[in-house]
């Protein structure tokens, strides 16, 4: 993954890395899963948390330590895990996204 000459990978699993820290240090303070209520109002949101934490939670009691810790590789497989896991089980709940393409907006800008 780059951006320019800059090689994003270590910022992606530092940040991988912060989030797994911060969802496991405050676990008492924000509920792993929605209320029956969020889940209603927001069910996109609500499944692709419940992937978030599922797989994050199987990856360190599977690892014995939060996924990261011992390589990149790890983070970057358990990235892949919760990514799968929202296409297949979200899908549905999601609507369809246009991916973003900064190089086409700049062409339409160019133009204009």
């Amino acid at each position: 993954m780059h951006f320019g000459d800059w090689d994003l990978r270590p910022l992606v699993l530092l940040g991988l890395l912060g989030l797994l820290f911060v969802g496991q240090t405050s676990a008492e303070g924000h509920p792993e899963s929605c209320s029956a209520e969020q889940i209603l109002t927001s069910p996109c949101r609500c499944c692709k948390m419940d992937c978030w934490y599922t797989i994050a939670k199987t990856a360190t009691h599977e690892l014995g330590h939060v996924p990261g810790q011992a390589g990149e590789n790890e983070a970057l497989a358990t990235l892949k895990l919760i990514r799968a896991c929202m296409m297949e089980e979200c899908a549905e709940l999601c609507p369809q996204r246009t991916p973003f393409r900064p190089n086409r907006l700049l062409a339409q800008a160019a133009e204009e």
